[in-house]
């Protein structure tokens, strides 16, 4: 791993937004620490500096244009947005500051409770893998859309912006090395964030991403390094990531395009574990030209093209989950007690065992679905335990809203099975994201596994 230190992440607390179609602009800040939801709340509310994650949220106060003056004016409305943070090891020793990597979600993971920023990005890689956890040199800020909202709602790429600067002062942020990254919506964001504030980065490098502005983009970013990553087969994706290449090139601009042969949009897992996409970030800094031995365009796709073991895992894991559970998606699967699928477990015949990625990671199995309005939906799931390695917490939630919470233990699965159904009758008529998740007991000493032999949306 060829990671040196200081990385650097540019995380963002607070915001206040001019609130407003034609003009959006940061005004003033008001911002408060908080612990996010399901974090201990205390009355003094320290400002986090020992290394690893950190679960927190801010308040925006929102403000909007005075039309007869064309001065800002408090609107009243107020925005709250949970962010993780994670401060590398060695942050606590010294006064040195770090750089700062700022990551978007994509559409998937809005909400508050901060679940779905370990499905993918800089957090989630030092959560997987201890070691890679344990040398990265980054500050990572990876702040959660509200619910409702998009990256790209009016605002928000302002309210971020104005995020990473209250960061920058609560935190020791090497300002000329912050970067930005994210992917589908979040690759989008990252343009959006960059354009509001290109002051404040180095480098983005925005993966999966539509086109955003080129012409406008080509010129405000002109002094940022770019990176931009997109699958090949990613149909009009590709297509506007190689219109953006094109004319920052026109511009006299620094931007590189790297297309994965042969894959489609979900390309993020192929970059986000790896230490050369985050070696190409560091060697930019603000204002100055990119260091000599930066990676080069057939570098880069090498980066995406190579996989480690950990990855070949990875990968086997999924392709066994996709022939047990099709058009869901397997993540954060932990390697206790050997999941993966069995032809026969206990009394039954087709299970696929999962294990959460740590006691405060669960695994999730998510799946995004049309239901159809005037009919009864239901998730009707046959789900077991293994009574020698005890007992674990099933929840399902539904656009991340939590709407069956149960304990799979002696009490509720005497005989080993137990068969559930979960009503999605009040979606009905909507497109769900549905994560139904692994957990580890609070109180466990063990990770426990959850075995699953029916998993099904079923219509009445």
């Amino acid at each position: 791993m060829r990671l040196t230190r200081p990385w650097i992440v540019t995380v963002a607390v607070g915001v206040a937004l001019a609130w407003g179609v034609a003009d959006l602009r940061a005004q003033g800040v008001s911002t408060w620490l908080e612990p996010a939801p399901g974090q201990p709340v205390g009355a003094s509310r320290p400002l986090p500096t020992t290394p690893g994650h950190h679960k927190l949220q801010f308040e925006v106060a929102l403000t909007g244009q005075n039309a007869p003056n064309n001065q800002p004016k408090p609107t009243g409305d107020k925005l709250k947005m949970s962010y993780e943070l994670f401060l590398p090891v060695g942050y606590d020793k010294g006064n040195t500051t770090w750089p700062m990597i700022v990551f978007l979600h994509g559409c998937g993971e809005v909400g508050s409770d901060l679940g779905g920023i370990m499905y993918a990005g800089p957090s989630a890689e030092t959560t997987r893998n201890a070691k890679f956890g344990a040398q990265f040199p980054c500050i990572v800020l990876s702040p959660q859309c509200p619910a409702g909202k998009r990256w790209d709602t009016p605002g928000m790429a302002q309210a971020v912006a104005a995020l990473i600067r209250d960061a920058e002062a609560r935190w020791r942020v090497d300002r000329d090395r912050v970067y930005g990254t994210g992917l589908s919506m979040g690759g989008e964001g990252t343009w959006l964030v960059a354009l509001a504030a290109p002051e404040l980065f180095a480098a983005i490098a925005p993966i999966s991403a539509i086109a955003v502005e080129p012409e406008v983009a080509a010129k405000k970013l002109k002094g940022v390094a770019i990176w931009i990553i997109i699958g090949a087969e990613d149909g009009g994706f590709a297509e506007g990531s190689r219109r953006m290449v094109k004319v920052f090139a026109q511009a006299g601009g620094d931007a590189t395009l790297t297309e994965v042969p042969g894959e489609g949009h979900f390309v993020w897992p192929r970059f986000y574990p790896k230490p050369g996409f985050y070696n190409w970030l560091l060697a930019n800094r603000r204002g100055q030209p990119p260091a000599a031995d930066r990676l080069q365009p057939a570098q880069l796709l090498a980066v995406g093209m190579t996989d480690t073991p950990d990855m070949q895992a990875i990968a086997q894991l999924s392709n066994e989950f996709k022939q047990f559970l099709p058009y869901w998606f397997l993540l954060n699967c932990g390697r206790e007690n050997q999941p993966g699928f069995k032809p026969q477990f206990s009394g039954r015949t087709g299970v696929f065992v999962t294990s959460p990625l740590s006691k405060d990671v669960p695994c999730a199995l998510q799946i995004t679905q049309a239901l159809p309005a005037g009919r009864k939906a239901t998730l009707h799931m046959l789900v077991g335990r293994d009574p020698a390695k005890g007992a674990w917490r099933l929840t399902v939630r539904a656009d991340s809203k939590d709407i069956f919470n149960q304990a799979i233990d002696a009490t509720t699965c005497p005989k080993g099975w137990t068969d559930l159904s979960v009503d999605l009758s009040p979606y009905a008529g909507q497109t769900v994201r549905l994560d139904v998740l692994d957990h580890a007991p609070a109180d466990a000493g063990a990770i426990a596994s959850a075995y699953w032999n029916r998993v099904t949306i079923e219509y009445h």
